[in-house]
């Protein structure tokens, strides 16, 4: 009976230690772990994290390296004068030297295995989320996946209205919900078939119709007239209006069909890319209008008091004097994005003798700016202080496109932002550090109540140097401190020194949430996964376009 026992007990040792062989091979493979890792080091991996766990999880120097009894202290002077400790010393040398060695190897040793851990991690999150979004799909009411669904449809895709046919097509229960939501359906585009805009609009019902105009085909401006016909009736259900042809063409059939309508019901109004000289868009009238996106056009006219969104662009050159009275019409204006292409003459705009009204655009909240190679920047920034109320914003961006628009930035728009006063509003800034502020240290004292700072194409030491480098590392970086989040996007070359010195800065902020390193060149993803563990957790990074963001759960 008790040789039975022992052959029982020996037999299913045999089976454990195979089945945990062939587990620990499946995590090599796995892991992508090569099988010519240093024994060694993983022998004195393996003996330092006992010695961590006999100190109770308490990091020390002795934990790394045995240094007891050892007199690293002594020089080479000191020993030429006392033979007699002479060998002791270099025994002593040894032991160092031989301890470096297994801790280069324990290093690179964990750096392989958080390289397999990393992807492991990937792997796993990618079967679960596929596990979690099956389930979680199977459990959520039709309700919230018709919303999934609605979330789905790409506003800003011209091009095809694929999208509802392929999710009414997966299975009974998606054809189901998909069929029921109207709003799924009223995506209508001038270039596809008459039979799927019967369709769409059949299925639609009574949901507000997102028109598009103008994509190009074979015979479009026939197919442009039937689609017209089909669904001017509806014009009272029209919410938003894509015109995505600038085709002279085009526009002389929306001009002939509507030759002075009232679109009452369109909140979105969006004017194609290209438009030439002597090209005019028809003349709507938009007395709803809230969201405007205009290309070398101006918002239509009796939509001043409506309109809360705008964005505007200027590829040719542009009437400035025009564009400082329409936007000082528009009072409930939030959002205001102005992106200069081109030239605007001297001629073409004067500051003197003008008396504004000090309540100017009194809803903006968010201003971004974006100057091309050949705009007029002297003139443009005359513009912004005369109608941008800057100082009272909460969200501000300027971008320049050009690296030798550094002086630009230092000799017109530097000084224009700091002379605007305190932004006692201001919670998001973000620019181009390519455009070097020299004086940002005093224009971010400015901003009290700054939360949101993002800084493009930074590199070395861009912000707070100073007050990073004090000793005290316990100290927060003082004059900063709503600060919740700090962007470097695109950077090249940022000093690692003084990205560790602003971690201990930041870290111990009541108010700092996150720090985001993306698209940056030249930093080693080693030194930023340091970094996170020193941040415990609140860094981000990629460190090319082509480095996928490790995921931490």
């Amino acid at each position: 009976m008790t040789r039975l026992k022992v052959a029982k007990k020996n037999s299913d040792t045999i089976r454990w230690d195979s089945l945990a062989i062939k587990q620990h091979q499946r995590f090599r493979t796995t892991m992508g772990i090569k099988n010519d890792l240093n024994l060694q080091a993983i022998d004195d991996m393996i003996a330092t994290l006992r010695r961590l766990k006999d100190a109770d999880g308490i990091l020390s120097t002795d934990i790394w390296m045995d240094v007891s009894g050892i007199s690293i202290t002594l020089s080479p002077d000191y020993c030429h004068g006392h033979c007699a400790t002479f060998p002791r010393c270099g025994n002593d040398l040894r032991h160092v030297q031989k301890c470096l060695r297994s801790l280069k190897a324990q290093s690179d040793l964990l750096f392989r295995l958080l390289d397999g851990v990393d992807d492991a991690i990937t792997t796993s999150n990618r079967k679960y989320e596929s596990m979690t979004f099956t389930n979680g799909i199977r459990s959520l009411p039709d309700e919230l996946l018709a919303s999934v669904f609605e979330m789905g449809v790409e506003p800003y895709d011209s091009f095809d209205n694929e999208f509802p046919i392929k999710m009414s097509h997966i299975c009974g229960r998606f054809r189901r919900i998909a069929l029921s939501t109207p709003s799924l359906w009223s995506k209508l585009l001038s270039h596809s078939s008459l039979d799927e805009t019967r369709e769409f609009l059949s299925r639609s019902r009574s949901a507000p119709l997102s028109i598009y105009v103008g994509r190009s085909r074979p015979n479009h401006i026939q197919l442009l007239n039937d689609f017209l016909d089909l669904v001017t009736p509806y014009s009272d259900r029209w919410s938003s209006l894509y015109l995505v042809s600038s085709n002279p063409m085009v526009l002389l059939s929306l001009h002939y069909y509507y030759p002075m309508p009232n679109f009452s019901h369109v909140i979105e109004y969006f004017t194609p890319r290209g438009l030439g000289r002597g090209i005019n868009l028809p003349r709507w009238q938009m007395s709803n209008l809230k969201n405007f996106v205009g290309h070398d056009a101006l918002p239509p006219s009796r939509c001043t008091s409506t309109l809360t969104n705008c964005y505007l662009s200027f590829e040719i050159e542009f009437d400035l004097t025009l564009l400082a009275k329409t936007i000082m019409q528009l009072t409930s204006l939030e959002i205001l994005a102005l992106d200069f292409f081109n030239r605007c003459t001297h001629r073409e705009y004067h500051t003197e003798n003008e008396n504004l009204s000090a309540a100017l655009l009194p809803n903006l909240k968010f201003f971004k700016l974006r100057l091309r190679k050949w705009s007029d920047n002297d003139l443009i920034s005359a513009f912004i202080r005369k109608c941008i109320p800057v100082a009272r914003l909460i969200s501000l961006s300027i971008t320049l496109d050009f690296d030798w628009y550094a002086y630009v930035m230092q000799n017109v728009i530097e000084p224009l932002l700091l002379q605007s006063g305190v932004y006692s509003c201001l919670e998001a800034f973000k620019f181009d550090y390519n455009a070097h502020i020299e004086n940002l240290e005093a224009l971010l004292v400015k901003m009290p109540q700054l939360q949101h700072l993002t800084i493009c194409g930074a590199n070395g030491r861009p912000i707070g140097t100073e007050d990073v480098f004090k000793v005290d590392v316990e100290t927060p970086w003082s004059p900063y401190p709503p600060l919740k989040s700090l962007s470097f996007l695109e950077a090249t070359n940022l000093d690692e020194s003084y990205l560790t010195a602003l971690v201990n800065k930041l870290k111990n902020s009541r108010n700092f949430e996150r720090l985001h390193v993306f698209r940056c060149k030249n930093l080693d993803e080693r030194f930023l996964r340091r970094l996170n563990v020193l941040m415990e957790g609140k860094l981000e990074w990629t460190v090319s376009l082509n480095t996928k963001l490790i995921q931490r759960m």
